[in-house]
């Protein structure tokens, strides 16, 4: 196995290619940012496996796998609905395209699905890694009286949760447990074992059962998909609700898909 980091956008077609010329079997791109290039790259390497982290694409010789995100980011937001003191809460994340655009959507879905007053805005830094930007991010929607924070952020996370606590607000953190980086404002997080997943797809390599298919890993795989632990400071009846709702996703009586309203993307309840 060999990787390369940090690969600027306008480059992603060439590592991906470069890769590709010699001869791996599978090649991963990670994050949904590189869709677009591995979509370009398949047809022109129709012996090279692509795959798409946290993507959201298929084909002949291309696929992706996320954690669902969906279920997460509504668990998320109804958490922050239920939470919210000011009814105005916010999801940040770096960059905008359709896996991160639909994760504020599933938030915005689950947050007015118990609050009919709340506000939900969508911010994004630019940049999921700039530390400054991320807090920076963070007091400005704090200024607007946002008093709950969902992250999608990877090194600037940290930030975000730490700006949260110092100024007393809540925030739910995302990929890994992050309660014990902000103790007083993580309410709980969305675990989403990118690792996993990734480990996940490789067995299936192994076994020679990967499919050009979107692998949606839900929190039916709780090795993979959960929530981390809950704050002292979440009330029992808002945990008991968060139980409930994912009652109910396990028994398949609560799905989600993506939808489209006025020609732009959302997260809809699946009929």
């Amino acid at each position: 196995m060999i990787y390369v980091e940090n690969i600027a956008q306008p480059d992603q077609v060439e590592t991906l290619s470069d890769f590709a010329r010699k001869d791996y079997d599978l090649v991963v791109g990670h994050g949904g940012q590189f869709d677009a290039a591995i979509q370009q790259v398949a047809s022109q390497f129709p012996n090279t496996f692509f795959l798409g982290v946290n993507g959201n694409i298929a084909g002949e010789n291309y696929a992706s796998v996320t954690t669902n995100y969906f279920q997460m980011g509504d668990l998320a937001g109804l958490i922050a609905g239920l939470m919210t003191k000011t009814n105005k809460v916010a999801y940040l994340t770096g960059l905008s395209f359709k896996g991160t655009n639909l994760q504020g959507k599933a938030f915005e879905l689950g947050a007015k699905s118990v609050n009919d007053s709340v506000e939900v805005v969508i911010s994004y830094t630019g940049d999921f890694n700039d530390i400054a930007k991320g807090k920076e991010a963070a007091l400005a929607l704090i200024s607007t009286g946002v008093d709950v924070i969902y992250h999608l952020l990877d090194n600037a996370a940290p930030a975000v949760l730490k700006t949260a606590q110092e100024k007393g607000i809540y925030a739910v953190g995302n990929t890994t447990d992050q309660l014990d980086v902000a103790p007083k404002a993580v309410l709980t997080s969305a675990v989403q074992d990118v690792g996993g997943a990734i480990a996940y797809i490789a067995n299936l390599v192994k076994n020679n059962q990967l499919k050009g298919e979107k692998y949606i890993l839900g929190i039916e795989n709780p090795d993979i998909t959960k929530l981390g632990r809950f704050n002292d400071v979440l009330p029992e009846e808002v945990q008991q609700k968060v139980e409930e709702v994912q009652q109910q996703i396990l028994a398949g009586k609560l799905k989600f898909e993506d939808c489209t309203e006025g020609g732009r993307d959302k997260v809809c309840v699946k009929k």
